[in-house]
């Protein structure tokens, strides 16, 4: 297929600068390489001069030594973050709310180059700067026995087991306790008397930013401030777990905050080929969670952080890499008094979760061009034809781009349109050209007649990023509506909150309804289950 000779309509819709900024709030840093010429010859007096040897050689010396100092003093610095010495813990060190924190976060150059999406972080911040989110035991039994559902596995209260398996019931204070302990409140009160109650076990309440105001000014704050949809967990471990949570990996971006109690987090990389998992492409892009199996060893990468975290300290866990916790302490731990039980809270920031990849930009824009106009028939429905392929080079090693999140909230420079489409536009064409080439290459019937017509892609790509530019805040309003406090929230009621939030977020986003192809989800996407696709490695090996 030829490459169109024209620039394509989506670049002629942004500034003739050219040169692809850096994404990230904070000041744009562009950055020009800079050539330094050795002078082997210099003019003087109108005459070519060769330098003598010699003096070639000091000079050569020179560069070679202050290069050498340079790569030291790199390696120092990036020994001083690895430290917590970096200019972002400077910052939140300063901090006395959240809000100041998370901005800290969200507006940092260095949190965008060196960790987002690339590896974890670890922060330290005065324990009174959370005092929205201060929970203990008390406040924790207040929210419980107000009518959750419990032992449920999904979005609400639950319990797990010491090896950190999810269960469907358990024993709360030596009693049997399963959903139905919810009919007789003063029971079940008098069941969670103490932390004691939960010894052996974990007690999670997600989505607390519906149920609790200060968890929700917390939530609303980083939802905000990152322009992505968030949502609040709290989990309560008694000490002495050898297993809190099992290997697994997560799809959102987690900002684990230790509040009281201690917890250990062990974070590894993952392998390659589920870097930065997206759903579809591979199952449900997270393993270990909802089959109860822990993510086998050999489907890890290397360990990058083993920390014991403690008050104030906040630890950042990019989505997909493998992660398990916790409260059995280290050895130099022991000999310390009884910290009683782990509380943290987490925040948890959605870019794949809602959609928010290039895989899927493009996958709605093929359809919207008429890609899929000639769907196969499957088993499980139609799919699109180009779907496959797109498909299958989004899991390729080239392809992993197209895993990335877009430039949306706060990964858009300057938050505005032009700006967004400055950061999006040379990435995705180049995505989608290669694509094309490869649907060309294996012959895939029903777009021949699409290949050498660019000009509707170039216009529809314009139309699906309009699309996810524009709808992202009325997103956040619309899930803000759900909170704690708001009025809608309030409205709501106490034990339906929770689900309500999570209905609204999977129905909510930029790619949802018909808006992507006429036939919806029932086209869009049905090439993931198609049985000319093989499972990856990681949803074969973990069911």
């Amino acid at each position: 297929m030829e490459q169109s000779a024209t620039r394509s309509f989506l670049y002629n819709c942004i500034p003739s600068e050219r040169k692809r900024p850096k994404i990230g709030r904070g000041h744009l840093c562009q950055r020009g390489e800079r050539i330094m010429r050795l002078p082997l010859l210099c003019q003087r007096g109108g005459r070519r001069m060769r330098l003598p040897l010699f003096l070639f050689q000091f000079i050569l010396l020179t560069i070679i030594s202050a290069a050498q100092s340079s790569s030291t003093e790199s390696k120092e610095q990036e020994c001083s973050a690895t430290n917590n010495e970096s200019p972002l813990q400077h910052e939140v060190s300063k901090c006395t709310d959240v809000e100041c924190i998370a901005t800290a976060i969200a507006t940092s150059q260095s949190f965008f180059d060196d960790y987002f999406e690339q590896k974890s972080l670890l922060l330290h911040v005065d324990p009174s700067a959370l005092q929205d989110i201060k929970m203990d035991w008390n406040d924790v039994v207040e929210l419980a026995t107000k009518g959750l559902t419990w032992g449920s596995s999904t979005n609400g209260l639950r319990l797990a087991s010491g090896s950190g398996e999810f269960i469907s019931s358990a024993k709360v204070g030596g009693q049997a306790f399963d959903k139905s302990s919810i009919e007789d409140m003063p029971v079940l009160r008098s069941q969670l008397e103490g932390p004691s109650a939960i010894t052996g076990s974990t007690l999670q309440i997600g989505a607390i930013h519906t149920l609790d105001s200060g968890a929700a000014d917390v939530v609303r704050q980083f939802q905000r401030i990152f322009g992505h949809v968030a949502n609040g967990n709290l989990y309560v471990s008694s000490p002495g777990l050898d297993t809190v949570a099992h290997m697994h990996t997560d799809r959102m971006d987690g900002y684990a905050i230790q509040l009281s109690g201690r917890k250990r987090w062990q974070v590894y990389a993952p392998i390659p080929v589920a870097h930065n998992p997206i759903w579809g492409v591979m199952g449900n892009a997270e393993w270990g969670k909802e089959t109860g199996k822990s993510i086998p060893s050999d489907l890890v990468g290397e360990k990058l952080i083993d920390v014991v975290l403690e008050p104030g300290d906040i630890l950042y866990v990019p989505r997909g890499f493998p992660h398990t916790t916790s409260t059995l302490m280290s050895a130099e731990k022991e000999g310390e008094p009884n910290s009683g039980p782990s509380i943290s809270f987490t925040v948890a920031v959605h870019t794949e979760a809602h959609h928010l990849v290039y895989e899927k930009l493009l996958r709605c824009t093929f359809a919207r061009a008429g890609y899929c106009e000639q769907s196969i028939p499957s088993s499980k429905g139609k799919y699109c034809p180009i779907g496959l392929t797109l498909t299958n080079y989004a899991r390729s090693k080239k392809g992993r781009p197209l895993r990335d999140s877009l430039p949306v909230g706060f990964l858009n420079e300057g938050g505005d349109w032009f700006s967004f489409v400055r950061a999006l536009a040379h990435k995705a064409e180049r995505l989608m050209k290669s694509v094309l080439d490869m649907a060309e290459e294996k012959g895939v019937v029903g777009i021949e007649h699409l290949l050498d017509d660019t000009e509707k892609l170039d216009k529809e790509l314009v139309n699906v990023a309009g699309r996810v530019f524009h709808i992202q805040s009325q997103v956040l309003e619309a899930l803000e509506e759900t909170f704690a406090g708001s009025k809608k929230g309030n409205n709501t009621p106490f034990a339906e909150r929770q689900k309500h939030w999570a209905q609204l977020f999977g129905r909510i986003g930029a790619f949802t309804g018909n808006f992507c192809h006429e036939g919806g989800s029932n086209v869009l996407f049905m090439d993931y289950f198609s049985p000319e696709l093989e499972e990856d490695v990681l949803t074969k090996r973990i069911r």
